[in-house]
C-alpha cells in the first residue's frame, strides 16, 4: 500500500499534538496548574484531535485507515511519559479516542461516498 505525503505530515502533527504537547504544558506549567492542564487535554484538546484525525482519514479510506489508532496509540504513549508510567486508567481514554476516531472516519467517508456521487 503507497501512503501519500499527507499521511506523514498528519501522522507528525498527531505525534505533536499527543506526545510534544502534554509534556510542554505541563513542564513549563506551575503544581497548581497541572490538574487544570490534565482536563483541558483530555476533555478537548484530544478528542478535538481524535475528531480531526478520523475525518481525515474518512476523506481516504483506503489509504489512512491506520490514523485514528495512531492517534490512540500516541496519546497513550504521551500520557504515560508525562503523567504516570503504566497508569491502566489511560487505557479507557485511549480507547474512547479510538472509537471517537474511528466514528469520526466512518463519518467521513460517508460524507465523500455521497457528496462524490452528485
Amino acid at each position: 500500500m503507497k501512503t501519500d505525503k499527507s499521511f506523514w505530515i498528519c501522522l507528525g502533527a498527531v505525534a505533536a499534538v499527543m506526545l510534544f504537547l502534554p509534556w510542554a504544558l505541563c513542564f513549563f506549567a506551575g503544581p497548581t496548574d497541572f490538574m487544570g492542564i490534565a482536563w483541558l487535554l483530555f476533555f478537548a484538546v484530544d478528542p478535538l484531535c481524535a475528531a480531526a484525525v478520523g475525518i481525515f482519514a474518512g476523506l481516504r479510506l483506503n489509504e489512512r485507515w491506520s490514523l485514528p489508532v495512531w492517534c490512540a496509540l500516541l496519546y497513550l504513549a504521551g500520557a504515560w511519559l508525562t503523567f504516570a508510567m503504566g497508569e491502566p486508567a489511560f487505557f479507557l481514554y485511549a480507547g474512547a479516542y479510538l472509537l471517537l476516531g474511528v466514528l469520526f472516519m466512518l463519518l467521513g467517508a460517508w460524507i465523500r461516498k455521497r457528496t462524490s456521487k452528485v
